[in-house]
């Protein structure tokens, strides 16, 4: 069953793709944009994919959200929503390294919105749907 967007999310998904044109994409020629949302405090991180020639420096959108959202309120940042949209007509997930970044700070429950450049595409999946059986610091205790 898809889940409708409502026109609070849809203004995040906006505010994402305000944001693409900050990407450094120059080898990929994809830019990505992602807004973090803090559960904790309902403020908003915004991130671009920032890539280099050697690919494995580079980082995600996903990843400098998060980035973002730990510099200012610390460890204790918990993710109720991450927005991420895309310069292609296609929509996708975040890559398999993402996924387990935001495992760190993303219950079951918390949102991934994802949306095309146009937003003629958009889905909204909880994380337990996109990173099913996920490996976390809970494990460990």
């Amino acid at each position: 069953m898809e889940e409708k967007i409502s026109d609070f999310d849809l203004a995040i998904l906006k505010e994402a793709l305000a944001n693409i044109g900050n990407s450094h994409s120059p080898y990929s020629s994809c830019k990505v944009s992602s807004v973090a949302v803090s559960a904790g405090t309902g403020k908003r991180y915004k991130g671009v994919n920032v890539e280099n020639s050697s690919y494995p420096c580079g980082i995600c959108a996903e990843q400098s959200a998060i980035a973002g959202a730990v510099s200012a309120e610390g460890s204790s940042f918990r993710l109720s929503a991450i927005y991420i949209v895309n310069s292609t007509d296609n929509v996708f997930e975040p890559c398999g390294l993402c996924r387990q970044v935001l495992r760190e700070f993303a219950s079951d429950d918390a949102k991934v919105f994802v949306g095309n450049h146009d937003l003629s595409r958009v889905e909204v999946h909880s994380f337990s749907d996109v990173l099913p059986h996920s490996f976390s610091s809970d494990a460990m205790k």
